[in-house]
């Protein structure tokens, strides 16, 4: 016995019933068509409690955690008439309803007072197909529909392959179906994957450039005549990187008025800092640093890095950006300062940064798109 039924859609396209046999299958030959009209039954919950229990653990954790910003504490308060009634009227008022695949325990319920049109497709009683012949039946169904089928093995000799297709698509199989044996079931409701947006609390690994002022010392250099001073020094610009380093820079000032401008560009901040911040993402720099003015005082940089030298620099400062693809050694520069006055002193201050890419985990509200399966289901109201 087939039965068709227009209920909760499944099946679209042509189903195609093939039977290979060596002997008998046989089943008597009616067609008829019946309609079913909705029922006035109150929705029967009374076992939902036992059903719940007897869910896999699997599915029940699902369901549980589904749940859980509910004020419902368990899964039979959830899950309760109320809950399935409200689902039934969804279904019925709009025709169509999507739920969770673990979910799939409240169709029964949500469908016992469901409209639905029900044919009886056709009863089949012949004899079985020999010499590996083969007998098909095709039937033209509308998109979503579900076929119950029942096959029974009347004879002795065993049928060898039962195959309900659909398009291309094996629906059904079952080989060597014995002497009276029975066979019965149906192609159930259609899942298909939703293309979903989540917003989820994620932990990433975010980039945060930081600036470190490495080096600020302040010295005095003595006249030539000054036997007591020191007129002259030399030193390197070494820079350690443990953390990905991205750039690096200096300024020099070589005498009290320029060092005073210096500082008042800004007291919260290193000077140095806020003019290679900008350094790196803009040419028209608007913080801008002291140029050297004393002419008394020769001040020597040898730059032996592959760095790049940044748009704004003078004799007395400069920021240089590094790379992947550039070899980092430690000593970034050689300085040479020298007091060629015969008469006066001068205060130096000497200035080092760095700035390094340092990587942290952070947690983030993030949209993850994704594809979950729901089940579809949809009436198809009297004609």
């Amino acid at each position: 016995m087939f039965k068709f039924k227009k209920l909760i859609k499944i099946i679209a396209g042509i189903i195609l019933i093939n039977l290979i046999a060596c002997d008998s299958f046989k089943n008597s030959l009616d067609i008829s068509n019946t309609n079913s009209v909705i029922s006035s039954k109150t929705i029967n919950t009374s076992n939902i409690s036992s059903e719940l229990i007897a869910l896999p653990k699997k599915t029940k954790s699902k369901l549980e955690a589904h749940i859980s910003s509910s004020a419902k504490n368990t899964l039979a308060d959830y899950y309760n008439e109320s809950y399935i009634d409200s689902l039934r009227s969804i279904l019925i008022e709009t025709g169509s309803l999507k739920i969770n695949v673990f979910e799939s325990f409240l169709i029964d319920y949500i469908k016992s007072n469901s409209l639905s049109d029900t044919t009886y497709l056709a009863n089949l009683y012949l004899n079985s197909p020999v010499k590996a012949e083969n007998i098909s039946f095709s039937y033209d169904v509308k998109k979503d529909d579900i076929l119950f089928y029942e096959i029974k093995n009347t004879k002795s000799n065993t049928l060898k392959k039962i195959e309900i297709t659909e398009g291309e698509t094996v629906r059904f199989l079952k080989n060597n179906l014995k002497k009276k044996e029975t066979v019965k079931g149906k192609l159930k409701i259609e899942i298909k994957p939703d293309t979903i947006v989540e917003s989820k609390l994620v932990e990433t690994l975010v980039n945060d450039t930081i600036y470190s002022l490495i080096s600020n010392k302040n010295f005095n250099l003595g006249s030539q005549l000054d036997l007591t001073k020191e007129y002259y020094r030399s030193f390197d610009i070494n820079i350690n990187h443990d953390e990905e380093l991205i750039g690096w820079g200096y300024w020099i000032g070589l005498n009290k008025s320029d060092i005073a401008k210096y500082n008042e560009l800004s007291s919260d901040e290193s000077p140095l800092i806020l003019f290679s911040k900008n350094e790196i993402i803009r040419a028209d720099n608007q913080i801008k640093l002291p140029v050297n003015t004393n002419k008394e005082v020769e001040l020597i940089i040898k730059n032996e890095s592959l760095d790049v030298r940044s748009y704004n620099y003078a004799s007395n400062f400069a920021f240089y950006k590094t790379d992947n693809f550039t070899e980092k050694g430690i000593k970034k520069a050689e300085v040479f300062i020298k007091n060629n006055s015969t008469l006066y002193d001068y205060n130096i201050s000497y200035n080092v940064i760095s700035s390094v890419i340092s990587k942290r985990k952070k947690e983030i509200m993030k949209d993850i798109i994704a594809l979950k399966n729901y089940i579809h289901i949809t009436l198809l109201k009297d004609e």
